[in-house]
């Protein structure tokens, strides 16, 4: 029984492949333009010839040139601070040409970027009543909108000291500022909690820190005017 289905399975596959091609067969043929596809239409065109270099004109500019072929790039040269001549700029001079000025200055161990008209408030100053004046003398930089002036590092002074006071500063004949007291004021209450475990003792401290406000004066360039 199974041998009788395997043979009729195997004539019907026959007979059908049979009929296939000639089915196939009778079909006219196909045009060969319609299987071809015409160069034109590829999605992907290369170009004939090779694309060449634009040629430079006598009116382009010259290429920038790197940072490291600059003159000053590897050892650059500072202005001097006081020019010699009216024709010969300095760094003073370049300063007082732009209207609004700001300066570093250490105080009381701190440095402080600072600016004619700021608040500046620090712990309190016995001894100092309001109205009274002091002058800036630890005054690392001075500086505007597009220039700084910054003190130069001494040769014998040692890079590896961290300490505030051994920093260099400018000159007393190069930039001044003033700090007028404006008031003395304490801060916010805090409270600080103290007990023992087991002793029943308990404390409630409660203080408050005083300060003094600083008001920071114009920043004069130049020696001082007698």
């Amino acid at each position: 029984m199974l041998a009788r289905t395997a043979a009729s399975s195997s004539r019907w596959i026959a007979s059908t492949s049979t009929s296939s091609c000639l089915a196939c067969s009778t079909l006219p043929p196909r045009p060969a333009a319609l299987w071809s596809t015409p160069s034109s239409s590829r999605a992907f065109s290369h170009a004939t010839s090779p694309r060449r270099a634009p040629t430079p004109s006598s009116t382009s500019l010259p290429p920038p040139l790197p940072h490291h072929a600059h003159r000053n790039a590897l050892e650059p040269q500072p202005l001097p601070t006081h020019s010699t001549s009216s024709s010969e700029p300095s760094a003073l001079s370049l300063l007082a040409s732009q209207p609004s000025h700001y300066v570093v200055a250490l105080f009381m161990g701190r440095r402080y970027l600072l600016t004619p008209g700021d608040i500046l408030t620090v712990p309190k100053l016995k001894g100092l009543d309001v109205g009274h004046t002091l002058a800036l003398t630890r005054i690392l930089e001075v500086g505007s909108r597009d220039y700084t002036l910054r003190a130069a590092q001494p040769a014998s002074h040692p890079l590896a000291t961290r300490h505030p006071d051994s920093l260099p500063h400018l000159a007393a004949d190069t930039v001044q500022c003033t700090l007028t007291v404006t008031e003395h004021t304490k801060g916010t209450m805090f409270e600080v909690d103290k007990f023992k475990r087991r002793k029943g003792y308990r404390r409630t401290l409660r203080s408050k820190l005083a300060f003094t406000r600083l008001r920071v004066g114009e920043i004069t360039l130049g020696p001082p005017k007698a």
